[in-house]
Parts: structure tokens; sequence; C-alpha cells
């Protein structure tokens, strides 16, 4: 996925800074963390939040329980599809 300059961020955003490898860096300064958590969740898997850790790390810790939530139903889909079932 690629991102444009008009993607939409809240709060005081610097210009996108574009790294060798083609990702950017974005800084925003927000008042609350809930100001930017719905859009940064809407780049999901393409983001990587770097600071604040302590945010990073929420959003780490939430994505692992998700995936808990549904591991017996993944199990069971490899599972499928390594049968080659495709039901």
């Amino acid at each position: 996925m690629q991102f444009d300059n008009k993607v939409h961020i809240p709060g005081d955003v610097s210009e996108p800074v574009t790294q060798e490898d083609g990702s950017l860096i974005v800084t925003t300064k927000v008042n609350t963390i809930a100001d930017v958590n719905a859009e940064i969740k809407s780049w999901f898997p393409y983001i990587e939040i770097l600071e604040p850790l302590k945010f990073r790390e929420d959003f780490l810790m939430e994505i692992e329980a998700y995936r808990d939530k549904f591991k017996d139903e993944i199990v069971r889909i490899k599972e499928k599809l390594n049968s080659g079932e495709r039901k």
C-alpha cells in the first residue's frame, strides 16, 4: 500500500519524510491518544508505531489479544487449507 500526502491525520502534522526504503515518517502532535487511535488502526497492517513507546506497546498488546481471540479458528482454517479443502 502506498500513502500520499493527502492522508488525513488529526492534530498538528509535519510534512511526511520519505525514507530510502519508500516508507514515510509522519510526526503529529495531538491532545490525546484517542485523537489518533482510530486513524492508526485504519492503516493496520501497513503501519508501524515508533513513538510514543507506551502507545506502541499498547497497540501490540491489542493485536496479540485479537489474535488470541481467534486462535482456534485460525488453526482450523490453516488445517483446512493444508488439507486442500476449500469449503
